[in-house]
């Protein structure tokens, strides 16, 4: 399972394969495969490879539950199930969720020594809390998720991020009001440049925004498709995010290649997040002069952002104004991954920001 946590899903199948085949009645093994299975289908390209990676998980899945037994091997065969479920999202998976969180509860008396890879029930606690978060269930989510955060289980910690964010999608629920889109881009750990362009071309609307009205935001250019992003699902977003220079989120030159890409799949990062909102306040506001405002300050706030870092001025901007937030050490984390729910709060608050 350690490679399955990892991601390291061609070198799981084999190492799965292996050990069945030395034990061929151990249902955790084969749950485990359903696993691998199931989050290849992410992965696929062809929704036929997608259909056929889907149906293989949910028929080892069966095969499971016919060898598992023993109450912690039911344990493991109900929390990896969560897993499958929610990974697959088919037909009423939540309810399905649901069902193997009760029966993963009802395997008591079961310690570290008997469960190797999961170790105790805040596997079930964190697995049904994210799949409650994934179905828009919030404030439901915390109240699962709490479990496994005030006790003292090994998953205590990625139970406590979970919370983290249920409460965060919470709050910006309370305060805004969320697309459907919006909804999904929140409950993603690590939001790729595509997604971040969709959301901006849905939440922002850059055509009215940067055309009009107290923006200054010149005109869109013809931009070239990137051939990266020819035929991509969110073609039409990402090109009109490069049409209005939209830095952040501008294509950029790939050596390699010998053309400018935009990378669609490639994680955002919080300095690329930066610009972009400083981008988008220096239009709203007219003042040119905010782009180097701060470069000249003597000392930087940000102990892993000194005053010459050439995302300085963006940073101090974003969280100045309250559309990112440094860590509690005062790190910015500049090269770190933007999670989905900070995006979107993000985006809200600079469109509320701008409509004033």
């Amino acid at each position: 399972m350690r490679l399955v946590e990892n991601g390291e899903f061609s070198r799981a199948e084999p190492e799965f394969a292996r050990a069945l085949a030395l034990e061929p009645d151990f249902g955790p093994g084969w749950a485990g495969l359903a696993l691998v299975h199931a989050y290849r289908t992410h992965m696929a390209t062809d929704p036929g490879r997608a259909r056929a990676e889907a149906e293989a998980a949910l028929d080892l899945l069966d095969k499971a539950d016919s060898k598992c037994r023993a109450d912690n091997e039911r344990f493991v065969f109900h929390v990896t199930s969560l897993r499958v479920y929610q990974t697959l999202r088919t037909d009423h998976w939540l309810d399905r969720c649901e069902r193997a969180y009760d029966r993963a509860l009802d395997c008591e008396g079961l310690g570290p020594d008997m469960l190797p890879h999961y170790r105790d029930q805040g596997a079930a606690h964190l697995f049904f809390g994210r799949a409650l978060l994934l179905a828009g269930e919030y404030v439901e989510a915390q109240n699962v998720l709490s479990r496994a955060v005030g006790s003292p289980s090994v998953w205590k910690g990625a139970a406590s991020d979970l919370y983290a964010k249920a409460q965060k999608i919470d709050r910006a629920q309370a305060q805004f009001s969320l697309t459907g889109l919006a909804r999904a881009v929140a409950v993603q750990d690590v939001v790729q440049r595509a997604d971040a362009a969709a959301l901006v071309v849905n939440e922002l609307h850059p055509d009215r925004l940067f055309s009009g009205g107290p923006l200054v935001g010149g005109h869109p250019i013809q931009a070239a498709v990137p051939a990266d992003v020819a035929g991509h699902p969110m073609e039409n977003a990402i090109m009109n995010v490069v049409a209005w220079r939209i830095r952040g989120l501008e294509p950029l030159y790939e050596p390699s290649a010998h053309a400018y890409l935009f990378e669609p799949a490639r994680p955002l990062t919080r300095k690329e997040l930066a610009f972009f909102l400083e981008d988008v306040v220096l239009r709203a506001t007219r003042d040119d002069g905010l782009a180097t405002r701060y470069y000249s300050d003597a000392d930087s706030p940000f102990p892993d952002v000194p005053v010459t870092a050439p995302w300085y001025n963006a940073a101090v901007t974003a969280v100045g104004r309250g559309l990112m937030q440094p860590e509690l050490n005062g790190d910015f984390r500049p090269d770190g991954y933007v999670d989905g729910a900070d995006l979107v709060l993000a985006v809200l608050k600079l469109r509320q920001a701008v409509a004033r």
